[in-house]
């Protein structure tokens, strides 16, 4: 059985990440808005380090994330 650990992510310059799930063998990560139209930024550093991309969660597609 895998461990996860959950975990929210800020750098140094305040920059962020809502929503992080570590996995020995993958990191997953998420960014909450319930608006579809919110302008979301991304941390490229974040993405490219973790080699991960991170999933936007919005009121569209939260019941997929809330119910795999």
């Amino acid at each position: 059985m895998l461990k996860t650990k959950s975990q929210f992510l800020r750098t140094r310059s305040q920059q962020e990440i809502d929503y992080v799930e570590i996995t020995p063998d993958e990191i997953t990560a998420y960014e909450f808005k319930w608006s579809k139209k919110t302008k979301v930024k991304i941390p490229k550093s974040f993405e490219t380090y973790y080699n991960t991309t991170v999933t936007i969660i919005n009121s569209s597609n939260f019941i997929s994330f809330l119910n795999p």
